[in-house]
């Protein structure tokens, strides 16, 4: 049986990403062509290794629309799933086949009900429902969006973004292993990621409630060379995905403060790890993994007052009970896998298998 061949229009590539196109090749008769931009190197410089079997990657930059065009004509695609729609090339790519192979719009933005998105409805009539035959969100925050701009119940997917269960399935909750004082922030070194908060949190936290607990902070960005000088913070930098291991392996809880994230696979990477975690209520991907008052707790974005109350709640809990947060974490985790990923986009591709 021949492989289906499937054009993928990117943005940024990231390792879950590239995992998953892995595991779908692995397992399903497709072979994949991607276009894509140029990875941020200021403050996401992944390490991608780029050579697999039937998984072709190109830059998208310096292509002209013919070229492009005229590149995936001789590929004769059976699918277009196409990222995002900031891109009026990939757009036009996606309207060109529309109605004749599934064509599929990505996206992860949640209602929010601002002027652009209200904006954005009325031209999804026009510029996005006519072109794609379904919409693939990560998860219940995207669906009121989705079905907003157009799409009804049957063209809506979830489960878009999966976390690399070979890296981060590590379930650190083993009852007999020290559990390890510290909490975990992976994110830009950005104000909009609540890392300021963060730091004044926990600065405050460890003023009015001495303690042996730390923070470790992993990641870059525009904030790093202002970054907090404190004797319980430490500054990691940026990490690729692989060395986190070595910080998952003991534990520890996860703290995302971010004031605006529409979704966050980091969330399920460190559920996956079995972590108890410390959500703001901005995180979409706390709807899947996070259960407040069960494996961690959520508080309000940019109240540092809340943020370090729920420190604090983590810091007196005991180990058995952080532990059961994190086998809760584990579980939860297991909502949303490679297998049902493919599942899914095999069904659409008409890929049967027994």
């Amino acid at each position: 049986m021949s492989r289906k061949k499937v054009v993928i229009l990117f943005t940024e590539l990231s390792d879950y990403m590239l995992n998953l196109y892995r595991y779908w090749v692995d397992n399903s008769s497709v072979e994949l062509y991607i276009y894509r931009e140029e990875v941020n190197q200021k403050e996401a410089p992944f390490q991608l290794d780029l050579t697999y079997p039937y998984i072709h990657i190109y830059n998208k930059e310096g292509l002209t629309k013919n070229k492009l065009q005229q590149a995936i004509k001789s590929i004769e695609p059976n699918m277009i799933i196409c990222s995002g729609w900031s891109d009026r090339l990939y757009l036009d790519i996606a309207s060109s086949y529309s109605g004749t192979i599934p064509t599929i719009f990505t996206m992860d933005n949640r209602w929010r009900g601002s002027l652009k998105q209200y904006i954005a409805i009325t031209i999804s009539k026009i510029l996005l429902v006519p072109r794609f035959s379904h919409i693939w969100v990560p998860g219940i925050p995207q669906i009121e969006y989705a079905k907003r701009l157009g799409f009804v119940d049957e063209q809506i997917l979830t489960g878009y973004y999966v976390a690399n269960s070979n890296i981060f399935s590590q379930r650190a909750i083993d009852p007999k292993r020290d559990f390890k004082k510290r909490f975990i922030f992976v994110g830009r070194y950005r104000e909009d990621k609540g890392i300021l908060d963060l730091w004044r949190a926990f600065d405050i936290l460890c003023s009015e409630y001495p303690n042996d607990w730390k923070l470790l902070c992993i990641g870059t960005g525009e904030l790093y060379k202002q970054r907090v000088e404190h004797p319980q913070i430490e500054h990691l930098g940026f990490l690729q995905p692989i060395e986190f291991k070595e910080y998952m392996r003991d534990g520890g809880v996860f703290i995302l403060p971010s004031h605006f994230e529409p979704w966050g696979v980091v969330v399920h990477e460190f559920a996956m790890a079995g972590f108890p975690m410390i959500l703001s209520d901005e995180v979409g991907a706390s709807t899947q993994f996070l259960k407040d008052k069960e494996n961690g707790f959520i508080f309000k974005h940019k109240d540092i007052d809340d943020l370090k109350d729920k420190m604090k709640k983590i810091i007196t809990s005991s180990k058995t009970e952080l532990t059961n947060m994190g086998r809760l974490s584990y579980n939860l985790s297991q909502t949303i896998d490679e297998k049902a990923w493919i599942d899914k986009i095999d069904m659409i591709l008409g890929l049967h298998y027994d």
